[in-house]
């Protein structure tokens, strides 16, 4: 028999244990804190996600307020600012702007744009980089007659320095199949049309620029005049590149402040055109009344054609055709390339000059 007595001094000897296992309390308390820490987490992913969405929602209405104050601020000065519908969406991570049916114009000038809709899509945590597309046909209205555009893709982007300035770092345009057709019928188009810019990374307020356009096609009656002299209606190439000078920075989103271009480099110029090739590079500036002034050296490869040219756009008369082509022949036999003719482009009081034959009034570079 048991010893009563050592049981009753006692009492919990030789009972057995009626809890649970050591073991098996580690792991309840260890199930705990895995919980409370899932508890945190899931706390935590809702308080950001209710911030985020807050931030979108804040972006949104701000975004869409400064856009009807734009307008506002257009039309109070007498200009045509119109749109029947202003959509935001992309929740939660874009901005997606859409204008249904805008119009923008000045009417004293007669001058408006119109098309069924354009779009604006940035990143909500990026919304410095705009990216824009226009629809396959626009309008623009002119005195005395209406401009319709059509295209497969007209698109564009646009990318600023992040803070308060927002000065522009580079963009973009994009045009496939452009055609432009006035009243009285097609009046330009092109293949691809592509423009870009960026800032010169080695140049305060510069920014490196570039122009292509490929199966240009100018006006077709134009073009007609130089039929004649065995150049095609359509320019297969059409190429500029260099670096633009200002005298501060541009600010897109402060477009009454644009700064003043001071300067052109113009490091690449090519032209294709049928069997003749013209390049060109040299150093433009703008004069005292904005019109360019400097000089542009000129090559022209298959310059044989270029005396018929110039006669059929007006420059030289019929009876002096044979006196230049003999006289840029000797130049090409003096630099030794036959096929190859370098002139200078000059630009100086408000005239163009090639070589010694005036062209017409000099570009207006501001």
């Amino acid at each position: 028999m048991p010893d009563q007595r050592s049981v009753a001094e006692n009492p919990k000897r030789g009972m057995h244990h009626t809890g649970p296992p050591s073991g098996l309390a580690d792991n309840g308390r260890a199930d705990k804190g895995k919980g409370a820490r899932m508890r945190a987490i899931i706390w935590g992913v809702a308080g950001l996600t209710a911030i985020y969405s807050g931030y979108w929602f804040v972006g949104a209405s701000a975004a869409r307020t400064a856009i009807e104050s734009q307008l506002a601020g257009l039309q109070a000065q007498g200009l045509v600012a119109e749109t029947s519908d202003l959509s935001l969406r992309g929740f939660p991570n874009r901005f997606d702007l859409t204008l249904t049916d805008p119009r923008f114009g000045d009417p004293q000038a007669g001058v408006e744009w119109a098309a069924p809709f354009a779009q604006v899509f940035s990143l909500s945590y990026k919304p410095w980089h705009l990216i824009a597309a226009l629809p396959p046909e626009q309008t623009i209205t002119l005195p005395g007659d209406v401009i319709t555009l059509r295209s497969d893709s007209f698109k564009g982007s646009l990318v600023m320095e992040p803070g308060t300035a927002l000065p522009l770092d580079r963009m973009n345009i994009a045009v496939d199949a452009l055609e432009a057709n006035a009243s009285g019928g097609p009046i330009a188009g092109a293949e691809t049309l592509r423009i870009a810019t960026r800032q010169e990374p080695l140049a305060e307020n510069a920014h490196e620029y570039a122009f292509l356009a490929t199966n240009l096609r100018p006006d077709p009656g134009l073009m007609a005049l130089f039929a004649s002299a065995g150049l095609p209606d359509v320019i297969a190439r059409a190429n500029l590149g260099g670096v633009a000078r200002f005298d501060g920075p541009i600010r897109p989103a402060a477009p009454e402040s644009l700064p003043v271009l001071t300067g052109l480099s113009v490091d690449q110029a090519d032209l294709v055109w049928g069997d003749l090739t013209v390049t060109a590079k040299g150093e433009l500036r703008p004069d005292a009344a904005g019109l360019a002034e400097g000089t542009l050296t000129v090559e022209v490869t298959g310059w044989r054609v270029l005396p018929a040219a110039l006669q059929a756009a007006g420059v030289i008369q019929p009876d002096a055709l044979f006196v230049v082509t003999a006289m840029l022949s000797g130049m090409a036999q003096q630099d030794g390339t036959p096929e190859t003719l370098t002139l200078p482009l000059s630009f100086a009081n408000g005239m163009t000059v090639l070589g010694t034959w005036p062209l017409g009034p000099a570009p207006r570079l501001r």
